[in-house]
């Protein structure tokens, strides 16, 4: 594993570093990326799935140490970004590493499709932001 991943070794997932900050405007109904199964299998080319979405399917990064890059990457679910913080991403990794910021999920709003769910990943709080909002991104794979 490189250092700049941290494999939560209770679910098994790898968690990239920060990918920066953007929008995560997708629409459910046309992205391919929710009709993928598994999700890591999802190639990142969907213009309905919005940048934060399209940029973990693109991560080429090696998360084992094997000397080779991984192409799997997706953008977690709130549910997965909330275990990660009980799992103590925080506690375990450093602050500069969760940093002081909301990291996008794929996961939308049931009351208004133009929100999606962020984890504040320090304190595990989560509430609905507009898709259009910049928020920090990061990455998971599964092992």
């Amino acid at each position: 594993m490189t250092p700049e991943v941290w494999k939560d070794e209770r679910t098994g997932l790898y968690w990239s570093p920060r990918q920066g900050s953007m929008s995560n405007e997708f629409t459910i109904i046309t992205c391919d990326f929710f009709t993928t199964t598994p999700r890591g299998n999802y190639s990142g080319s969907d213009p309905d799935c919005g940048n934060a979405i399209n940029t973990c399917a693109t991560l080429s990064l090696d998360a084992d140490g094997d000397g080779t890059n991984e192409t799997d990457w997706y953008l977690p679910t709130q549910i997965e970004m909330m275990q990660a913080y009980i799992d103590g991403i925080y506690a375990v990794t450093n602050k500069d590493w969760v940093t002081e910021n909301n990291f996008w999920s794929s996961t939308e709003s049931k009351s208004n499709s133009g929100d999606a769910y962020p984890v504040y990943l320090s304190h595990g709080y989560t509430y609905f932001y507009f898709k259009t909002d910049t928020l920090s991104t990061r990455c998971v794979r599964r092992g």
